[in-house]
């Protein structure tokens, strides 16, 4: 989307692409970006166990949601991929603390005009699309999407206007110095696509499956699937009005690394469904109004807090028994301009609304299991 390929008549050609974004954001109360109670990235309400007192307004200013990203290869052989950003969502306001992060690193090696293989750290085909937003990590995450990244190996085939695509990869991270369940599990995520496009339109289905160990001691495990609709539409430069739509229901999803609702173990499986829809009109050649609407919900299965309390330190920290949310929505509103080449100022409002499952001790004390909050975001992009 963002590609600027310097070098592509060559036989050598390299390229760089990318942008910067600084944005200003505000609440009315606490936000939460992936469980962390920062402007990171906003994807919930905030927990209000975890956040610093979360009924309190709030703003912030970052650029870590900028990207960069460099292409190199040869018209004769594969082409390499490296992508970074600078999110941290441990970090509240990180400034000179901000170190980049891998979003996306691999290969892709063209067969035959209609083969392509790819290996390496790229989306899933479970994504499919992505929504209109620039609260672009954020995404519609947990509130009407699933999915992320995986380290896998993609095949692709295309045959006219159908493309079939089948991965198999890395079931989630781990960010630990020694090997557990994901490794010693042994046990790889299978996905499959298959899409229909045409020059305005891309629809398709897209499906992801695992058996995991969920313990390396009792060697038990549990199932982890989805199935997932979705579509691009007005894809054209020249077409006015366009939307990106998903939709998707699946089982223990966040044990495989997508950023979702559904998280479970072997004695408690957790299914969810979602879906968003956002739509884009423009108004001129230089300006744009966006928005959308995302909405996920645990089906069934026991849903776990976020979050631990120590009554050592009597102190609340985030947990490991995922996002800890019965449902979750998002709705948006944004207006985008050209203001010079390259350069858009954007202003882009949201809605979140979220259930938590706290513990009764916590409802007790007086939080709220449903918190809400609006947050206002406006800032630059500068595409090189």
């Amino acid at each position: 989307m963002y590609i600027n390929k310097l070098k592509k008549n060559t036989r050598l050609f390299y390229g760089i692409y990318g942008f910067i974004l600084p944005v200003l954001s505000g609440s009315n109360t606490a936000v939460d970006s992936f469980n962390h109670a920062t402007f990171a990235a906003p994807t919930a309400a905030g927990n209000q166990v975890l956040a610093t007192r979360p009924l309190s307004p709030r703003m912030n200013f970052e650029v870590a949601q900028s990207r960069l990203g460099f292409e190199f290869g040869s018209k004769e052989a594969a082409e390499g991929f490296v992508e970074f950003d600078f999110i941290d969502f441990t970090k509240s306001s990180p400034t000179t603390t901000m170190v980049p992060r891998v979003r996306r690193a691999f290969v892709t090696a063209q067969i035959s005009d209609s083969l392509q293989l790819l290996g390496g750290q790229d989306w899933t085909l479970f994504n499919g699309v992505h929504p209109f937003t620039y609260n672009y990590v954020g995404h519609y995450f947990s509130a009407g999407d699933a999915g992320f990244m995986r380290q896998q190996f993609q095949i692709k085939y295309k045959a006219n206007e159908m493309s079939y695509a089948f991965a198999v990869g890395l079931p989630s991270a781990n960010a630990n110095g020694v090997d557990g369940v994901i490794e010693q599990g042994m046990a790889p995520v299978f996905e499959a696509q298959i899409a229909h496009t045409n020059d305005n339109t891309t629809v398709g289905i897209a499906g992801t499956y695992v058996q995991m160990l969920n313990d390396l001691n009792s060697l038990t495990g549990f199932q982890s699937y989805g199935v997932a609709l979705f579509a691009d539409l007005g894809k054209q430069a020249t077409s006015t009005l366009s939307a990106k739509v998903k939709a998707y229901c699946g089982q223990n999803l966040n044990n495989i690394g997508m950023l979702s609702l559904s998280f479970g173990n072997a004695s408690n499986s957790v299914q969810e469904c979602g879906g968003y829809i956002t739509p884009k009109y423009a108004l001129s050649e230089k300006v744009s109004v966006f928005g959308g609407f995302g909405y996920s919900v645990v089906l069934s299965g026991t849903v776990s807090p976020a979050y631990t309390f120590s009554a050592t330190t009597n102190t609340y920290s985030l947990g490991t028994s995922g996002p800890g949310m019965k449902n979750n929505m998002r709705a948006s509103l944004g207006l985008d301009h050209e203001i010079a080449k390259s350069t858009k100022a954007f202003y882009e409002l949201s809605y979140f609304a979220s259930t938590m499952q706290l513990n009764a001790n916590e409802i007790s004390l007086g939080y709220s299991a449903t918190p809400s909050s609006m947050v206002v975001q406006t800032g630059i992009q500068y595409t090189l």
